[in-house]
Parts: structure tokens; sequence; C-alpha cells
């Protein structure tokens, strides 16, 4: 069955897809095949009549999992999204620079590593572009190349400097923007950065690879578990677990972990954090505990922080505004 949902304009209508399957609705694996089927169908039909489109989120396993959008963006939806940003975030800070272009994969900026690229371009006030790139059917594209040889995203470009890896992005951003917006991101000086960097280095090798995790197997995985799944999801709670306990004890001492501002080491953990609590039952192993609970209230509630969820959960504004 198909609904229209709503209708935009004379060119534009949002529509739902009701399937009926005759089978056990149990062996989830055979019904996402089926339904991925379905999405090919639609795309092939959609091409062949020359119309841009969008897919918008399957609500199946997930309520609260941001919206996700196609590795096809309508052209004029591109343009008005760059532009909005552009224009936002240049207000009042001069004559607006070349955006700097953001490669990332198709329903970005959803994905961890994109939206923490772009929290920090945001809280640097850096004009950007969100270029979407499929690495499965153009993991060799010319363009990607020559920003990078081994084609790895996401990925920027920055006038004449490229660059990839989120983490060493993000550094790149704040150094170079360091008179513009927020100035202490990557500290004022080499003790400060120290810090920063240290603690980024825990957040990338202690905090990351746990959390990832288990946001891969409980916000994105099958609802019913194999027992080796659930061996994998107790191993990393306990993993994240220690880390967070020297978290809560650091949060102690200090409002942000590398110091009295918040600073690349805060923001690194916002994406996958941002999953685990709202997408999965794990959210209190960050609300429960006193300090971490406190840390993550304050920096999930930055501005720059919610311009990206927002993004994540809804289309490209339309024109002017």
């Amino acid at each position: 069955m198909i609904v229209v949902r709503d209708v935009e304009d004379l060119k534009r209508c949002k529509i739902s897809v009701w399937l009926s399957l005759r089978m056990n609705l149990q062996e989830m694996g055979e019904t996402w095949a089926r339904g991925a089927l379905l999405v090919e169908e639609a795309s092939k039909i959609f091409k062949d009549l020359n119309i841009e489109y969008c897919m918008l989120p399957v609500d199946v396993n997930v309520r609260n999992m941001p919206d996700s959008i196609s590795s096809r963006f309508p052209s004029n939806w591109l343009l008005r999204y760059t532009l909005h940003i552009a224009e936002e975030d240049s207000a009042g800070v001069g004559p607006m620079t070349t955006p700097v272009k953001v490669y990332g994969p198709p329903g970005q900026p959803m994905a961890a590593s994109v939206s923490r690229i772009l929290t920090c371009l945001i809280e640097k006030e850096v004009p950007f572009e969100l270029i979407t790139v499929n690495m499965k059917t153009e993991p060799k594209k010319p363009q990607l190349l020559r920003i990078q040889s081994i084609g790895q995203i996401p990925a920027i470009e920055d006038e004449s400097i490229s660059l990839f890896g989120s983490r060493a992005i993000c550094r790149y951003i704040a150094e170079k923007y360091a008179d513009q917006g927020n100035k202490a991101l990557y500290g004022t000086n080499p003790l400060e950065r120290a810090s920063i960097d240290q603690w980024l280095e825990v957040e990338g090798h202690s905090f990351n690879p746990p959390i990832s995790e288990l946001v891969l197997l409980l916000a994105f995985g099958a609802r019913k578990k194999s027992k080796q799944e659930e061996a994998q999801i107790k191993q990393n709670e306990a993993k994240l677990n220690k880390v967070l306990d020297i978290y809560e004890r650091r949060l102690g001492d200090s409002p942000y972990l590398a110091g009295e501002d918040f600073t690349l080491a805060d923001l690194s953990h916002l994406p996958n954090t941002q999953f685990l609590v709202t997408a999965t039952d794990r959210g209190k192993l960050f609300t429960l505990r006193k300090n971490v609970g406190r840390w993550w209230a304050d920096i999930s509630g930055r501005d720059s922080w919610k311009k990206v969820v927002g993004m994540q959960n809804s289309p490209p504004p339309p024109p002017g505004t």
C-alpha cells in the first residue's frame, strides 16, 4: 500500500510504502532482503523517470534513530544545503570564504566521522559544503583520488589542502582557523594542546572501539541476537565501563576532559555517544554516572551539536530560509 504523506509543493511530495509479507516475520534476514529488493526497484523506476528522490528512514528496530538520506542528493537540495550553512555560519564574520568541501559516505551527516568534522567546522564558524561519495560505485573517482591517493573518506578539501581522517581534520581546522569561533577548541598554548591530544588518544584507542561496536550491534543489528553477538555486547560494555569510570574520576576534577574549556577532546565523543544514548537502552552507562552524566548533558546541548543533529533529522532547508 502506498500512502501520500505530505505534498510540499507542486513538484515535491513524501510517500510511505506499507508492505504485506506472506512469510514468517521472525526471519529478519529475509525480511530485510525483500525490503532491499523493493528499494532497489523503486530507485530504478525513479532514475528511469528522471525523478529526483531522497530515501527517508525505515522505522523498524530503532525508533529514535536519526534520519538517513540516499546516496543521490537532488542537485538543487545540495546547493540549498551548502548555501544555507555558508550564509548562516559566515554571518557577521566578514567576507565569505570558499567553503571547505567535506567528502563523506551516503547518509552523511549521519556518519559519526562526518558529524565530528561538521561540529568542528560549526564551532570554528567555517562555511562548508557536503559532497556524497559512494565507495561501492565510486572508489576510484578521479576527483577523490586527486584529493588523496588511497581514496579514503571522510576527507576534506580546503583550497589547495586535502586531508582524510576525522580527528586529523578537526586538528587542522582548529589550528588553521584558531582566531575565529571557539578559540579554546584546540588550546592556546603547548600544554593545553598536549592535554587535548592525550584525551583524544584515549577517545580514539580506548573509548571509540567498544562504543562503536555497541552502536553497531544494538542500534543497527538484528533485534534477535546470536550467542556470539550477546558475548560481544557484554565484552564491549565491560570495556566501555572501564573507560567511563576513568572519565567519572577525571570529570570530578574539571568540567571537561582537558580542563576548564570545551575542546576537541570532548567534541570527538559526541557522535557515537549520541547513538548509544538515544538509539539503544545503554544510555544509562552515561546518565547514571554523576560527573559523566553532567558532562554529556553539557556537551550534547551545545549549539554546534544541535545543528548537526538537526541536519541528521531533516532534509536540506528550502530556499530563502
